[in-house]
C-alpha cells in the first residue's frame, strides 16, 4: 500500500497509482539496482554567492540532484521522499548514491569480492593444517557397507592443535578453527572399534581361498 504525501511539487499526484505499484517489482527484478537509480538522478553543481562565506565547511554543498522515476516513456521529476519510498531504499543510500556520482564514480557491488577480512586464514596456512593431520596414522574398519577411518585413540583435537602450534608458534590458528578445519575435511574418528571387522574379512577371504572344492566355499 503506498502513502500518499503532499509536497511542494505534488508527486503524490503525477503518476496514476497502477504504475506506482509496477514501479518496485520492476526495479526489484533487476541485477543492476545502483546503477539504474543512478541513471534515475540528475547532478549539477551549486552555485555559491561570494557574500555568504562561512567557516564550517560540513554545512556546505558542492551538488545538487534531481529525482526522476520512469514508466515507459514517461519520465518525472519527484522528490527525495517520492523517490525513497517508491523504489524504497533507505536515504543512506540515496546519500551513498549521491556520492559516488559527485566524485564521477560508478557505484559497483563489492559484497564478497573484496580481501580485507580480518579473520580470513591464508591458503598456505591451510595447507600447513592439512598436511599437518595427514600425518597422523590411520586406522580403516568397516561394518557392513559403511567404512570408517580411526585416529589412535590417545589423540584428540586438542593434543593435535597443541602439537601443530609447537610445529608451528608463528601460526595464529585457534582451537575452534583447527577443530572446524578437521570436522568440514575430514571423517575420522578417534580411537578403535569394539571389534575389528576387517580382520575377520581378511580370515574369510583367506579360508576362502584356501577351500578345495566349491562345497567347502560359502
Amino acid at each position: 500500500m503506498l502513502v500518499i504525501f503532499s509536497c511542494k511539487w505534488d508527486c503524490s499526484n503525477k503518476i496514476a497509482e497502477s504504475n506506482m505499484q509496477n514501479i518496485f517489482p520492476n526495479f526489484y527484478s533487476l541485477s543492476s539496482k545502483d546503477m539504474y537509480l543512478t541513471g534515475l538522478m540528475k547532478c549539477s553543481d551549486v552555485r555559491r554567492c561570494r557574500r555568504h562565506k562561512t567557516t564550517d565547511h560540513s554545512q556546505t554543498r558542492d551538488s545538487s540532484f534531481k529525482n526522476y522515476v520512469s514508466v515507459g516513456k514517461n519520465r518525472w521529476h519527484v522528490c527525495q521522499v517520492m523517490f525513497t519510498s517508491l523504489f524504497c531504499i533507505s536515504k543512506k543510500r540515496l546519500y551513498c548514491l549521491q556520492q559516488c556520482m559527485a566524485a564521477g564514480n560508478m557505484p559497483t557491488d563489492k559484497r564478497g569480492k573484496h580481501n580485507h577480512r580480518a579473520n580470513k586464514v591464508p591458503e598456505e596456512m591451510l595447507s600447513k593444517i592439512k598436511a599437518h593431520i595427514d600425518l597422523f596414522p590411520v586406522k580403516e574398519s568397516h561394518n557392513g557397507d559403511e567404512h570408517l577411518k580411526y585416529l589412535d585413540a590417545r589423540l584428540t583435537i586438542s593434543k593435535m592443535h597443541k602439537m601443530f602450534q609447537d610445529k608451528h608458534p608463528q601460526a595464529k590458528v585457534t582451537r575452534e578453527f583447527y577443530h572446524a578445519f578437521f570436522r568440514k575435511n575430514y571423517s575420522l574418528r578417534f580411537g578403535r572399534p569394539q571389534v575389528d571387522v576387517c580382520s575377520m574379512c581378511e580370515l574369510l577371504k583367506t579360508n576362502c581361498k584356501s577351500a578345495k572344492t566349491d562345497k567347502q566355499r560359502l
